[in-house]
């Protein structure tokens, strides 16, 4: 049910139809730039796929075959837009995008069960009323390390416990 293959030398993921089965996958800092294969995983409930090269690939095809899905980790991929990804997992807790390009908080609109989202070492300039209006009960956001100077967007979040701006420049 538990596959981990980090550190490995794979570029694409392909042969992985005999592991339909799997509930926790670890492809983290592997070359990886595309992830058609894992279409096949419809059992997956948590995904870890940090440190790849997947920032040009659009993954949401594959992770909508992905029902059970409710912890993905895209750290550190090169990401330049949550929106672009076109993320549709109904069943989404959590949410790991720490380490990428990403300069807005958008496309979140079709994962609504979101409840924790890690936005730390991004390029966020600010939190936008829009950005966080589709995920009622997103209960932490992390925004560390950015360069947010505003975070009017925060106060539709009425389930938020916890709350990180570190090392930003709000005023």
């Amino acid at each position: 049910q538990e596959v981990n293959l980090a550190s490995c030398a794979l570029k694409e993921v392909t042969l992985i139809e005999s592991f339909a089965n799997l509930v926790r996958l670890k492809l983290a800092r592997t070359p990886l730039t595309n992830i058609d294969g894992l279409r096949y995983c419809i059992h997956i409930a948590t995904l870890n796929l940090s440190h790849n090269r997947l920032g040009a690939c659009v993954v949401g095809k594959v992770f909508e075959a992905m029902p059970l899905l409710e912890s993905l980790s895209l750290e550190a991929n090169g990401i330049v837009s949550i929106a672009a990804l076109q993320l549709n997992v109904g069943k989404l807790k959590f949410l790991n995008l720490k380490a990428n390009d990403i300069a807005k908080v958008d496309g979140l609109d079709r994962v609504p069960q979101l409840r924790e989202i890690l936005l730390d070492k991004n390029k966020l300039r600010a939190i936008d009323r829009e950005s966080l209006l589709f995920v009622p009960h997103l209960r932490e956001l992390y925004c560390e390390e950015n360069a947010i100077k505003t975070i009017e967007g925060v106060h539709v979040a009425v389930q938020l416990q916890k709350l990180s701006f570190a090392s930003n420049r709000i005023a």
